[in-house]
């Protein structure tokens, strides 16, 4: 039996068949005998060989086959370990162009989503079907584009301001960086600062208000517009003075604006009316009902002099009457108030002196590599074979669940219902841990202990649920130990909101807890700064 093996090992390693001959070679028959020895150093000696060849054609699985194959006949010899080294080391390039091509991908995608379309277009290696379907997305959108651009440029030519913003509103102000769109844009905002003096002119202020509710994101970055947009909302304030009964602050400010809109001669008459009202507001606080009627400047302090409370009262107080000033159903902007800040469903939050944070509001979350075909919510920097795990938010309890077995505690599951400071690994170099660190608060976080996302400054993700705390101690979601009181964004119609004690302004504006924060402006929350960025 023993020679027959030997000589079917023989037949086989001579027909090439070396697979065969490694099967019939791992007889202990076979390894005492001498013919037997020689056919195991032969065939060692051709997998080595095949096992080269596949490295070489990029096959590396049936390389490394090869390898362990020629390892078990004949040990750690050096040329089985320099194939072994090769293998390695091609697959760890593997895994970076893998990285490296999903980083770019991501980066193309941003340019391309930015409006960016031959920036992001450069940067695209069409090797990949991803990236020939982010190639034919920017085709798309340079289509749109055009169309877009046909229109506006037929709205400008018969000065139709409706046709310009409904055109705008279907480009995206993200689009208008592009090229073509660059000469169209600056007409935009002159046809638009136009309207609006116009329409102050002849004392529209109502119409006035409907433009700049549709123009700002397209025509904020002019001086102008700025301009004029402050104007408005100056106007507004002094109507709402003037609805609250106090006639000697309106007139002040329709006395500069007097200044700043010379061509309005209605302000002329209002002014004049004005002080008329003044008069006679004086008369009567100087008679006996001044005894009884409380002093204006309870109404409007001096903003030089008066405290965080007071500043955040009279704000409050203007902006609840603001909308009586004009018609009912006319769309007045706050001066505060800023226009268009529908919060994204995901997000950055960045605090002076804490760090970045990314905030996901979805209730079901998707974590995998950021190549992956999965498409997570959350992608990771790592090997694309990387499990898909979902974290699910219900009830304020939170479940993980997975195809793959992942360990949790160095535990392997599938699903589990998470706790706080569960320890979850992906894979042996990717894992972030689960925390709750306010058990009143249904929002959860992921600490990225040995996974890294694609935003440098990131190293923790807030699954947000109703709010986040930021302040000192254990139970805050940002701590910042430095901070004397809480500060806690909240959502509320589609919208983040901030409730503190403290003052709060934003971009050097005080503001009241009813403003909604806006997207890249500067934040200031008692001695907390801080900035939402879009994802």
């Amino acid at each position: 039996m023993r020679f027959l093996r030997i000589k079917q090992a023989e037949t086989a390693l001579a027909d090439n068949r070396l697979d065969e001959a490694f099967e019939l070679s791992q007889s202990p028959d076979v390894r005492k005998h001498r013919r037997g020895q020689k056919v195991i150093g032969q065939l060692t000696r051709k997998l080595i060989e095949r096992g080269g060849n596949h490295l070489e054609n990029k096959r590396l699985p049936q390389a490394l086959t090869d390898c362990n194959k020629a390892e078990v006949l004949a040990g750690n010899l050096p040329d089985i370990a320099t194939l072994r080294s090769g293998i390695c080391k091609a697959i760890e390039n593997g895994r970076n162009d893998i990285r490296h091509n999903g980083l770019k991908l991501q980066e193309a995608r941003k340019h391309i989503d930015n409006g960016r379309l031959s920036l992001g277009e450069k940067i695209l290696d069409n090797s990949c079907p991803e990236a020939e379907l982010l190639q034919k997305k920017a085709d798309l959108r340079r289509l749109h584009i055009d169309d877009a651009a046909g229109r506006l440029k037929n709205a400008l030519e018969n000065n139709d301001l409706e046709a310009v913003l409904e055109a705008m509103s279907i480009i995206g102000a993200a689009d208008f960086k592009q090229q073509k769109l660059t000469t169209l844009a600056s007409e935009v905002k002159i046809l638009i600062c136009n309207k609006l003096r116009t329409m102050l002119a002849i004392g529209r202020v109502d119409l006035a208000n409907g433009i700049l509710q549709k123009a700002e994101p397209f025509a904020g970055e002019s001086l102008d517009f700025q301009e004029l947009s402050r104007a408005v909302l100056q106007l507004n304030r002094a109507g709402c003075f003037i609805n609250q009964g106090h006639p000697r602050p309106a007139g002040r400010i329709l006395r500069q604006m007097k200044l700043i809109l010379p061509e309005c001669d209605w302000l002329d008459e209002a002014i004049s009316n004005i002080e008329k009202a003044t008069e006679a507001n004086e008369g009567l606080r100087n008679g006996p009902l001044g005894l009884v009627i409380a002093e204006e400047s309870m109404y409007l302090p001096d903003t030089t002099k008066v405290t965080a409370q007071q500043r955040t009262e009279m704000i409050a107080m203007a902006d609840k009457n603001v909308p009586n000033i004009l018609q009912p159903d006319s769309p007045i902007p706050n001066q505060n108030k800023p226009l268009n800040t529908k919060i994204p469903l995901n997000f950055i939050v960045q605090v002076d002196g804490v760090g970045s944070y990314l905030v996901m509001r979805n209730h079901q979350v998707k974590i995998g590599a950021i190549s992956s075909a999965a498409n997570p919510d959350l992608g990771l920097v790592a090997e694309p074979d990387l499990p898909v795990a979902t974290i699910a938010r219900a009830d304020e309890d939170y479940f993980l669940r997975t195809k793959n077995k992942i360990r949790i505690n160095n535990v392997e599951v599938t699903e589990k219902l998470l706790a706080n400071g569960d320890s979850i690994h992906l894979s042996p170099r990717t894992g972030f841990k689960f925390t709750r660190p306010n058990s009143a608060s249904g929002t959860a976080m992921i600490e990225l202990t040995s996974a890294r996302v694609p935003y440098p400054d990131v190293r923790r993700v807030i699954l947000m649920d109703r709010e986040i705390v930021i302040g000192p101690g254990p139970g805050s979601h940002i701590r910042n130990d430095q901070c004397p009181q809480s500060v806690v964004l909240y959502l509320k119609d589609d919208g983040v909101y901030c409730r503190t004690k403290e003052l709060i302004t934003i971009d050097n504006t005080p503001a009241s807890g009813n403003n909604q924060l806006p997207i890249g402006k500067a934040i200031q929350a008692g001695q907390i700064s801080l900035v939402l960025i879009n994802k």
